[in-house]
């Protein structure tokens, strides 16, 4: 033991990622605490057909931000990395600008599209045409949430501020319980959940903004905090903006398809099934998530700051880390889901516990190769990223149409776990070849 601890003293990264991703971590345990209780006892108090049009809702305006969505989190992260470092205030402060802009824009877009379409969803999707007005209502969260996935969370990681956002989650799965559970037991129904979904989405978006603005005016002295001037960077960023965003939209289609796909092919209740199996398989992803903000901007500084050998050692050290974190929750669903998720659903929830354990597979595999893609990133080779999610939304698609229709929830729970494992897996072994042409190029 204090041969560990002495190992993880001596590397800085290892140490840095475990002291910032430790804060992550705690509150991470109890903000999906309260996510898990907000979506399980929403499931059971409004049903699996309208929690499944809850899903729908919901899982369509995510689909069409992420195709909108041109990923300033990550792009962020390579850009500010930086003139951070260098103490450029200017140009820090007109990187922030210019891509909070891009997420209020890509929102806004989001939005618009949602709300032109709301009467098809409804209709199609929905199986409930009376419900458009509640599909165009939802459409208000979609440029907070857009606000929140984007450059304000990755400026407060940039600068270590990772109890800020630890405060901000637990806040936000508290909004969630108050507003959406909340909604359920008064007996509002689905439309009191939908509109308590937008309150938490517009508060949590509130509370990043608040806390990046007193970020700035403490790490930028003497700046502007808005400065609409042309970063150096642009041009770069712009040409990386354009792969990032190919790259996160065929990754909403992988993922955001599922559930409109599911409803188009199957029943409402089938799709409650599937997205109450996939709410639970989501906490091995909530839990990972605290090391993954805390990840990504460490794999790109350490390829930027340190030599090779220890950037291929952090690597290999956040794989095992992952591992040893999710493999217990994942074996946890696995071989006893079956015996405490349908007495915590009810009868009309049944196959949840096989749709968890499908999708759990899928989650712990990503856990494992998470570096892939800031990895990638790093090394400036998005087309892979690009290929590979071609691909996967192909198969994937095929495989949906080929087997949602006979095996409802089960099969797409089998699909989606199973593009997951090829995903990340392809991303490692392409990753791998990269790395050993490196090191015999040098050689």
């Amino acid at each position: 033991m204090q041969r560990l601890i002495s190992k993880i003293k001596s590397d800085s990264n290892l140490s840095d990622l475990l002291r910032h991703s430790g804060i992550m971590y705690a509150s991470g345990l109890f903000s999906t605490l309260l996510l898990t209780i907000q979506q399980i006892s929403t499931a059971k108090l409004i049903g699996p057909a309208d929690y499944g049009r809850l899903a729908t809702v919901m899982g369509s305006g995510l689909l069409v931000m992420l195709i909108v969505d041109v990923r300033t989190w990550e792009l962020g992260t390579k850009l500010l990395a930086r003139p951070i470092l260098d103490r450029d205030y200017k140009e820090t402060s007109r990187v922030i600008t210019w891509l909070t802009s891009a997420d209020i824009v890509a929102g806004l877009i989001s939005a618009g599209i949602v709300f032109v379409f709301a009467g098809p969803m409804a209709t199609h999707l929905l199986q409930a045409p009376d419900l458009e007005w509640l599909v165009r209502l939802y459409t208000l969260s979609i440029p907070f949430r857009m606000i929140s996935n984007g450059i304000t969370r990755t400026s407060l990681r940039m600068y270590n501020r990772f109890g800020l956002l630890s405060a901000k989650s637990i806040a936000y799965g508290a909004a969630r319980i108050l507003l959406m559970t909340g909604a359920a037991l008064l007996g509002l129904g689905l439309e009191g959940v939908i509109i308590g979904a937008i309150l938490s989405e517009v508060i949590g978006a509130l509370m990043l903004l608040v806390m990046q603005i007193g970020v700035s005016r403490r790490e930028l002295p003497g700046t502007a905090l808005i400065d609409f001037h042309k970063p150096h960077q642009f041009h770069e960023g712009l040409h990386m903006m354009g792969g990032l965003w190919l790259s996160a939209t065929l990754a909403g289609l992988q993922t955001e398809t599922f559930v409109p796909i599911l409803a188009l092919l199957t029943t409402p209740a089938q799709v409650g099934i599937f997205r109450s199996g996939l709410d639970i398989a989501e906490t091995i992803e909530k839990l990972l998530i605290p090391f993954m903000l805390v990840l990504f901007p460490q794999v790109v500084k350490s390829y930027e700051q340190t030599s090779r050998a220890q950037f291929g050692r952090m690597i290999k050290q956040s794989a095992l880390l992952m591992g040893i974190l999710t493999l217990p929750f994942t074996l946890g669903i696995i071989f006893v889901g079956g015996l405490i998720l349908p007495r915590l659903l009810g009868p009309d929830f049944t196959g949840v516990s096989t749709v968890a354990s499908f999708i759990a597979i899928g989650f712990t595999v990503y856990g494992i190769l998470m570096w892939t893609r800031p990895a990638l990133i790093a090394l400036n080779r998005i087309a892979e990223l690009n290929i590979v999610g071609i691909s996967v939304v192909l198969i994937s698609t095929v495989c949906l149409f080929t087997l949602a229709p006979t095996y409802g929830a089960t099969g797409g729970a089998a699909i989606r776990g199973g593009v997951m494992v090829f995903q990340n897996i392809a991303l490692g072994l392409i990753f791998r070849r990269i790395w050993l042409q490196n090191v015999n190029h040098k050689q």
